[in-house]
């Protein structure tokens, strides 16, 4: 059986810490301090931007203000050393599979340095986080090895046929596989956060604190 070394890489678009007491921002339990990041302040067309090609329920998620972004792809970083040909076959040669997270917290500029309501989204925003945090580090890895072909052509060293290896590891076929599996349980969670239940509690919150100015 081959090594095979699945490696769960995370990239942040928000490159700034944010104190979370200094903000009032309620912080899910066992989410790190690195982890709650400055969001970047961007307009209303620019948030739907960010979240063009989303689920139909953005919309609302629009009105309360946030968005947390992420994607996954599935890299092999060094092809070249890695597999190695044999007439119509290749073999994996072992090391490393990189899992790539991209993460980016997004919040409408109109809700900067807005006290309570700022506080409202973001904390919102960072359940979002913990939950990718959560699948990158703890989920995603053990369903990408049980994957027939991971199991078979990486961990078991099987052969893999040209073809194959063309689709799979040139074609972008691997980050495919990532991105699809990954997706599952992305949609799965965040719908427990952005239904409309929720999108309507979180606004009526919003709503009751600017009428109080």
């Amino acid at each position: 059986m081959t090594t095979l070394n699945i490696q769960p890489r995370l990239h942040f678009r928000n490159q700034l810490l944010m104190p979370a007491s200094l903000f009032n921002l309620t912080v899910p339990e066992h989410l790190s301090s690195f982890y709650v990041r400055s969001p970047i302040y961007v307009s209303y067309t620019e948030l739907q931007g960010v979240m063009r090609g989303e689920s139909s329920t953005s919309g609302q998620l629009i009105i309360v203000g946030g968005y947390t972004y992420a994607d996954v792809t599935g890299t092999f970083p060094n092809p070249s050393r890695q597999w190695r040909r044999t007439g119509d076959e290749w073999h994996f040669q072992g090391g490393g599979v990189c899992l790539n997270m991209t993460l980016g917290i997004y919040v409408r500029e109109e809700y900067r340095n807005t006290g309570e309501r700022f506080s409202v989204i973001m904390s919102h925003e960072l359940l979002h986080v913990k939950d990718e945090v959560d699948i990158l580090y703890s989920w995603l890895a053990g369903q990408i090895g049980r994957h027939a072909l991971v199991r078979d052509c990486l961990r078991n060293r099987q052969p893999m046929s040209n073809t194959v290896y063309q689709q799979f590891v040139v074609g972008g076929g691997f980050s495919t596989l990532v991105r699809n599996t990954w997706a599952t349980e992305h949609n799965r969670r965040r719908a427990l956060h952005d239904n409309p239940r929720e999108y309507r509690r979180l606004q009526d919150r919003l709503d009751a604190i600017q009428r109080r100015g």
